[in-house]
């Protein structure tokens, strides 16, 4: 009776082991998962501040939707440039 008792608490804990092992398991991967795509999301908002620093039209598409972007300090350049001498602030 002793032995059976033993057996069986034996795999409770195999199983009570096993199974905190997986949970610890799948926090890991989530956590490497959450540093790549916030490494991902660094990486694109980083070209896109290089881009659109060099005063190139950056388009942006989510979806079936698409925007083009441009820095406004290129565009106050290139409309200053266009005003006639005497009206420059």
């Amino acid at each position: 009776m002793q032995k059976i008792a033993i057996v069986v608490l034996a795999v409770l804990l195999l199983l009570a082991v096993g199974y905190i092992g997986f949970g610890k398991y799948q926090e890991r991967n989530m956590a490497i998962y959450q540093q790549g795509e916030k490494a991902g999301y660094q990486r694109a908002i980083i070209q896109l501040y290089q881009h659109a620093a060099a005063c190139e039209q950056v388009p942006i598409i989510v979806e079936d939707k698409s925007l083009s972007v441009i820095s406004v300090e290129c565009l106050e350049g290139f409309v200053s440039q266009d005003l006639p001498p005497g009206s420059r602030q």
